[in-house]
């Protein structure tokens, strides 16, 4: 059996889909536009059909068989590369793209390891990063533009399922001068009716205040910021209270002051750090590796040795 076209065909197709114009798309693939034209020319007349409507003043357009299309086509780039992997495999050489999205929360305290740690001492490894929303990064990962999802355990959909590699409780932070900043563990009672400062995130406000409510605790919202470290700088001004859904390495704010970060009394649900992969997906080397370096990293952060 001939097939009438090529892997570096649909390489060029897809990344036409995906970046909206033969000029953006040439570039990420790092060849010129009149070649990358030509070769999807050369694909709708081996497949006959138009798969884009050229429109010189708004790039390209996909037809509908243009769309039907592009999900085979990455699956089919997808396979070329596990067997490339699979060779790769063999030699105990990593190899090949591993696209991850990263909580945006998350992202300050793991995506520097996974550059310096993961991606530069596998130099075939292609290690792309997004960073963002959960649940725009899993949108992303049901649409085949990820491999997989560092995000929290409790902001995972249905069908993404979650590798932990840090376990999490969540945790009440206080100012160094709250009279119970000295506490190891407290009731989230004593605190419901100071001012509480929130981590004002869509995928917090999902989770975080159903979980304060499945224990019967409505707080009273005076501060609200889309900021992480915000959050903690508001706290260790000792303006309100908090819950992280995941810790620091430091109990420090950006302006350098104390913060305490403390068990809490009720059954809140754990919320682990985990990497979210889409449920029946086959496992290869590149993920297993990362999933373990992700454990690896967050045992010497917990360690205080990172």
């Amino acid at each position: 059996m001939v097939v009438p076209f090529t892997l570096r065909q649909l390489e060029y197709f897809t990344a036409t889909m995906e970046h909206g114009t033969f000029r953006a798309a040439a570039t990420a693939c790092s060849v010129s536009e009149t070649a990358l034209a030509q070769a999807i020319t050369d694909l709708e007349r081996a497949l006959g059909q138009t798969l884009l409507l050229r429109q010189r003043s708004r790039g390209v357009t996909p037809t509908s068989e243009g769309l039907a299309l592009i999900a085979m086509s990455r699956s089919l780039l997808d396979q070329a590369t596990e067997l490339e992997s699979a060779a790769d495999d063999l030699r105990n050489e990593l190899s090949g793209p591993l696209r991850i999205g990263c909580y945006s929360t998350l992202s300050p305290f793991i995506v520097p390891s996974i550059i310096a740690g993961f991606a530069k001492p596998h130099p075939r490894l292609d290690v792309t990063i997004v960073e963002g929303d959960p649940t725009e990064l899993q949108t992303q990962l049901h649409e085949g533009r990820l491999d997989c999802v560092l995000m929290l355990s409790r902001q995972a959909g249905a069908s993404v399922e979650t590798h932990a590699v840090r376990a999490g409780r969540p945790r009440v932070i206080l100012s160094a001068e709250h009279p119970l900043a000295e506490r190891t563990h407290l009731s989230l009672r004593l605190l419901e009716k100071e001012p509480m400062v929130l981590l004002d995130l869509p995928a917090v406000r999902a989770n975080l205040l159903p979980m304060l409510g499945e224990v019967g605790i409505h707080p009273r919202i005076e501060w609200r910021t889309t900021v992480f470290e915000t959050v903690r700088s508001l706290v260790a001004r000792n303006l309100g209270w908090s819950v992280l859904l995941h810790q620091t390495p430091t109990d420090v704010s950006y302006e350098g002051l104390p913060l305490r970060s403390i068990f809490i009394d009720e059954p809140v649900a754990s919320n682990d750090v985990a990497l979210g992969v889409l449920r029946g997906r086959r496992w290869n080397a590149r993920l297993r590796a990362f999933e373990e370096h992700c454990r690896e990293h967050f045992r010497r952060m917990d360690a205080g040795s990172s």
